[in-house]
């Protein structure tokens, strides 16, 4: 998967909302760059073949332990919540899910801009994708009305 997504992230400690790419080769890739307003990337975080690694501006991390104290989520979980992986519910209004430990996934995937939304007691952290492509020369999302 390549996607073009808007990211909004609140916690306790920080709140952020802008633009950020997503590069997705399940299981052996993983790479998320999170823009500043001026287009330069703030944070580069990705796993390829087990070794991960997150960077800001100040920060080169190795282990996934930091984004874990971040977000309250392991890198793996965070990986297989995108892709869908795990034991996918509905609740009562027929929005689907997956509950984990200490946070829950809602997908709202029937939008025009297919939505994933992590909610736990530490804060939200909320991925709207503006395009998606999941195959080399097929598009999906590309702020239509095709849903994900």
């Amino acid at each position: 998967m390549d996607a073009v997504c808007e990211l909004t992230v609140s916690s306790r400690d920080f709140r952020y909302s802008g633009e950020m790419s997503l590069k997705l080769d399940y299981p052996q890739t993983f790479k998320a760059e999170v823009y500043g307003p001026f287009g330069d990337t703030i944070v580069s975080i990705a796993k390829q073949d087990g070794q991960f690694s997150m960077k800001t501006g100040t920060e080169d991390v190795q282990d996934e332990e930091r984004f874990w104290d971040m977000f309250h989520i392991s890198v793996d979980d965070f990986i297989n919540d995108i892709t869908l992986r795990g034991n996918m519910q509905q609740d009562s209004t027929g929005t689907s899910f997956i509950q984990r430990t200490y946070y829950r996934v809602l997908y709202e995937l029937d939008r025009p801009e297919p939505t994933i939304r992590w909610i736990s007691t530490q804060g939200n952290i909320v991925i709207k994708f503006l395009e998606a492509n999941f195959e080399k020369g097929r598009s999906v999302g590309n702020r239509s009305n095709n849903p994900m």
